[in-house]
């Protein structure tokens, strides 16, 4: 067994996973919100936060970009917070 840190999901990974919870059709203007979300989800993650997370664009921004993707900002929330609580933390990982 081997311990491994957990790290913090850098931006292309957000895009993914946000791409992936979303139920708008794929499309340009999806992974460009997908973008937006993602960059400003790492870009708070130096601090994560209760400060970070109020961060402006965590309020009435993120709702309106999660809108336009058929997407449910409070899940988003609720996985940027896991993240950050998951962050740092070590995992034994069988070879």
């Amino acid at each position: 067994m081997t311990t491994h840190k957990l790290k913090f999901p850098n931006t292309q990974t957000w895009e993914k996973l946000l791409g992936r919870w979303s139920d708008f059709p794929s499309c340009g203007e999806k992974r460009l919100i997908c973008a937006v979300i993602a960059s400003a989800i790492t870009d708070a993650a130096s601090d994560m936060s209760e400060v970070a997370l109020g961060h402006k664009f965590f309020g009435r921004p993120l709702d309106f970009y999660c809108r336009l993707i058929a997407l449910n900002s409070a899940f988003v929330r609720e996985q940027v917070l896991l993240a950050s609580t998951k962050h740092g933390e070590s995992v034994e990982l069988s070879a």
